[in-house]
């Protein structure tokens, strides 16, 4: 059974195309916001985060918002292709991308310092980053 999203004023969430949407305030029985880089000034959800134009479902909102893990490649060796914190808070460096198993990433891997680690707040299963220069190889 899926947990029913809780809308909080002053937050940002991912809709269900995975853009970032703020929602500002409550009033006359819906949300009010916008969906980041979208054109349109406001955009309006019901109490359940469903989008208020009928057919445009692409703009319901699914989770709260989390930002990507920012990482220093440059601290890192070339062959750090991928970098994912587990459960315990440790992060890894990894040439190949790594599974997700129970509570940690597996694969071959190179504990990073903690002084040298990603800053991230979201949950340990959404860190999972690979290095930029290694996606526009692949998606020229």
């Amino acid at each position: 059974m899926t947990t029913p999203l809780i809308i909080t004023p002053g937050k940002h969430y991912r809709t269900r195309d995975g853009r970032k949407a703020f929602v500002g305030f409550f009033r006359n029985g819906v949300w009010v916001g916008y969906v980041e880089n979208d054109g349109c000034t406001a955009r309006t959800w019901t109490e359940s985060g469903a989008h208020g134009t009928i057919g445009r479902f692409t703009l319901d909102l699914l989770t709260e918002w989390i930002d990507a893990p920012v990482v220093p490649w440059e601290k890192y060796p070339a062959w750090f292709k991928w970098v994912a914190m587990d459960e315990d808070g440790f992060w890894f460096g990894y040439a190949v991308e790594p599974s997700l198993r129970a509570q940690k990433w597996m694969g071959i891997w190179y504990e990073i310092p903690m002084d040298h680690a990603p800053t991230f707040t979201g949950p340990w299963r959404d860190s999972l980053v690979q290095r930029p220069s290694d996606i526009r190889k692949e998606n020229p």
